[in-house]
């Protein structure tokens, strides 16, 4: 498989919880609720997904290479923490 296809199927399995929470079609509350949970689902979808490329399955880390899958674990480690930080942000700034 090329890398653009396995960076597509990355993308939707992480989006994958947002949208199936936004089709069950529960009232919305407020913007920094709805944010705030769609972080910390994206942060879980995130960790999950790298669990997976991170070597625990040959077929997959083998199709990629071990440096590519690194790279990639690290980018998205950045991100991760990134989200915390919105996560802390968005506590502090706009308090519940």
């Amino acid at each position: 498989m090329k890398w653009p296809y396995l960076a597509l199927i990355y993308v939707l399995l992480i989006l994958a919880p947002l949208g199936f929470s936004w089709s069950l079609g529960w009232p919305p509350r407020s913007f920094h609720q709805e944010f705030a949970s769609g972080l910390g689902m994206l942060a879980f979808s995130i960790i999950l997904v790298e669990f997976l490329l991170s070597g625990r399955f040959r077929f997959i880390s083998s199709s990629l290479g071990m440096d590519v899958t690194m790279r990639v674990h690290q980018f998205y480690n950045f991100h991760r923490c990134l989200d915390l930080f919105l996560k802390i942000a968005k506590r502090t700034i706009w308090p519940c």
